[in-house]
């Protein structure tokens, strides 16, 4: 009787053991995309010449931050990643890259990591990954469950100047708004993701889709409002 207790507490001490492990694994597969040793970013500008990158690593140097804790990040972190001939590029599936085949907006993954003691780094691999439907539409889903985001993607070399009664009607609706120029060699192209026939055009989201699409001021003014009703 007395062995089998002990076996009954010996039992119970390995499900616990067993369950904490778990437990961790589980909270490790979660933090799994901010590794120490894996630095995470988005190109903000390709220096060819130089054979030099600019990554934002804003989100993975944070990423001791608790996403649920209201923590307001004042300025993005931003690395110049300097590569050479050894340098290996390839795709998130293992196909070879090159340093062409870099474009503003792709999001990398940079090996070795940058130090605290250093403004740059010199990358001995950068692979190119793959987007997730929330990176590709960072820059215009809303942050506010309560407010619109208002994004108008323009011609930068010819920005049509919208009437200013129109646009004072525009933001009178309080939506979050923002200017965007096209660009061709971006990561998407925003005219064939959203399906856009002429620039300027007018983009309005919510947290997490596009809702409405339109060439007029005066139809994105209206959307809005009847959406605040």
């Amino acid at each position: 009787m007395r062995t089998r207790k002990i076996f009954l507490v010996l039992l119970l001490f390995s499900m616990l053991f067993l369950y904490s492990c778990s437990e961790k694994v589980k909270k490790d597969e979660n933090n799994v995309e901010y590794q120490d040793d894996k630095m995470l970013g988005f190109v903000e500008k390709i220096y060819s010449e130089k054979d030099l990158i600019v990554v934002n690593i804003n989100e993975w140097y944070h990423r001791d931050i608790p996403k649920d804790e209201d923590t307001v990040i004042a300025s993005n972190i931003i690395t110049e990643v300097k590569t050479n001939d050894n340098t290996v590029f390839r795709y998130e599936n293992g196909t070879k890259a090159v340093f062409e085949t870099l474009k503003i907006g792709q999001k990398v993954l940079v090996t070795p990591p940058i130090s605290q003691k250093k403004k740059n780094v010199l990358a001995m691999e950068i692979v190119l990954l793959d987007l997730s439907y929330h990176e590709k539409l960072r820059d215009f889903l809303s942050n506010d469950t309560n407010k619109l985001r208002v994004s108008i993607i323009q011609d930068a070399e010819n920005p049509l100047s919208y009437d200013s009664e129109g646009m004072s009607d525009l933001i009178s609706q309080e939506p979050t708004l923002n200017f965007h120029d096209y660009q061709k060699d971006f990561v998407v192209d925003y005219k064939k993701e959203f399906d856009i026939e002429k620039l300027p055009v007018i983009l309005i989201f919510d947290t997490e889709k596009l809702l409405f699409k339109t060439y007029n001021l005066k139809d994105a003014t209206d959307f809005i409002r009847e959406w605040k009703k």
